[in-house]
């Protein structure tokens, strides 16, 4: 301690001792007094916290908790512009349960009766490299404030709401700029993410390792449009609460990989669109997926034009209705298991497998078509199918057969049963144009200008299946008795 008078001060060149002791110390730091109240789910009732000082490193309060998720701080003295953590007494500052600044903002609420320090979501866009990163914190910077050293060029709160569309997702005006999202914290967890990202058709990177999706019941559309994402990595996703994943990576014509193997969809209903037109996958692994409670499939992988194969053989569709262009534009497909599909509610099957080109054998014969009313363009340019068995296809609701089996180049037969009727098809041009193999069981062969249903019967195009057999077993008898009468004339 040592202790001048005012001469003294002067005889040294000093006005004061103010002046003095900023030579010798520097300026004292300016500092306010509060009151500190932090609200946070992690806050424990009797556990104790601490206020500290992150740089130098000091406590500067502590307090016990009285209830869970809140702690007050009393008369707290903060140095304005310091950081500060709110940590478990003995806690790591660098895992802090709040984290703030005793800025200018903090001040003004201080003077109003106390700070209350809560986190919440939101989003920042920063101009300086298009970047689009979220944040859980309890203090948002304003826009145009410097914010993790880029400038924060817009700010978005209330993250986390439904938007039914992409229209209404806050960041609207700027999500064709976007070249990079990021989640910077946890404790992110909303309860809707849809169409989130929908149409960042700009978006080359996103790193959503610390989103919290246990709480998601919606992710309809989040991924939509993302057309310039070459891989996307959602294997941290808790997807138990999810309805809705329809069109979710739709669009995302780009994509090389994505590993949905460990989502759980046990509460999934609409899976409509899920990957459509992810044209540049060429694996997906779905083999894992509870569809049980599924009723739309519609365009579910139509445009995956570049998936070789397609494990969905441990699919329970017992709750589908819509099956409409759900394997459409498949085109590299060469082997599909359906073996197990349960289409017992199925009403639409339009274009379910247009342009599956490469596949040379499709076995529906588990199909369940009772309720199916419409199949248009249902094999349409299936090209490489040298037959098609349907004998289990009951068409008796079925009004439309528009282009069913059109371009089907290289089928020869078509097997049908008892079941199958055209006495409600009032639509059905073209439904074997381009069927220039086909031969019917009397040896009616393909005809450009007979290519309507009328044609549609076991006279023309069709082969019945029990007849198929007979031949068969007939066709053996005449072999053996052949072979009998060369052995006998020898």
């Amino acid at each position: 301690l040592v202790v001048v008078n005012a001469r003294g001060v002067q005889a040294a060149g000093f006005a004061d001792v103010e002046a003095a002791y900023a030579e010798l110390y520097g300026d004292p730091e300016a500092t306010f007094v509060t009151d500190v109240t932090v609200n946070d789910p992690s806050i424990a009732a009797q556990e104790t916290y601490e206020i500290v000082r992150v740089e130098p490193v000091s406590v500067a309060s502590t307090s016990t908790a009285k209830i869970d998720s809140q702690v007050t701080f009393s008369d707290v003295e903060l140095a304005e512009d310091a950081s500060y953590a709110v940590i478990e007494q003995g806690g790591d500052v660098a895992d802090p349960i709040v984290e703030f600044t005793a800025d200018e903002d903090m001040k003004a609420e201080a003077q109003e009766g106390g700070v209350v320090l809560e986190k919440q979501t939101f989003a920042v866009y920063s101009a300086d490299d298009d970047s689009l990163d979220f944040y859980n914190r309890a203090q948002v910077p304003a826009a145009g404030d410097a914010f993790e050293g880029k400038t924060a060029t817009e700010v978005y709160t209330g993250v986390g709401g439904y938007y039914d569309s992409s229209s209404k997702v806050p960041w609207l005006a700027i999500k064709s700029s976007v070249a990079s999202v990021s989640v910077v914290d946890y404790g992110i967890n909303p309860k809707y993410t849809a169409n989130w990202f929908c149409n960042m058709s700009s978006c080359s990177s996103m790193d959503l390792a610390k989103l919290d999706t246990s709480q998601t019941i919606y992710t309809l559309g989040m991924f939509s449009d993302c057309s310039s994402l070459t891989d996307l990595n959602v294997s941290s996703f808790d997807t138990s609460q999810v309805t809705n994943m329809n069109s979710m990576f739709s669009n995302c014509s780009s994509l090389t990989d994505l590993n949905v193997s460990s989502f759980d969809t046990s509460q999934v209903t609409d899976m409509s669109g899920m990957f459509y037109n992810c044209s540049s996958l060429p694996s997906l692994d779905v083999s894992s997926f509870n569809t049980s409670r599924v009723t739309n499939m519609l365009s579910m992988f139509n445009g995956c034009a570049a998936l070789t194969n397609l494990d969905v053989g441990n699919f329970n569709t017992s709750s589908v209705t819509s099956m409409n262009s759900m394997f459409s534009g498949c085109k590299a497909l060469n082997s599909l298991n359906l073996i197990n599909f349960d289409t017992s509610r199925v009403t639409t099957m339009c274009w379910m497998f247009t342009g599956c080109r490469a596949l040379t054998s499709l076995d529906v014969s588990s199909f369940d078509t009772s309720q199916v009313t419409n199949m248009s363009s249902m094999f349409y340019n299936c090209s490489s199918l040298p037959s098609l068995d349907v004998s289990s296809f009951n068409t008796s609701r079925v009004t439309n057969m528009e282009s069913m089996f059109q371009n089907c180049s290289s089928l020869t037969t078509i097997y049908v049963s008892d079941s199958w009727s055209t006495s409600k098809v009032t639509s059905s041009n073209r439904m074997f144009n381009a069927c220039s193999s086909l031969v019917g069981a009397n040896g009616f062969t393909y005809n450009a200008s007979k290519i309507d249903a009328t044609y549609a019967t076991t006279d023309y195009y069709l082969t019945l299946k029990e007849a198929a057999a007979g031949a068969s077993v007939l066709s053996i008898n005449r072999m053996v008795k052949d072979a009998m009468m060369q052995a006998l004339a020898a």
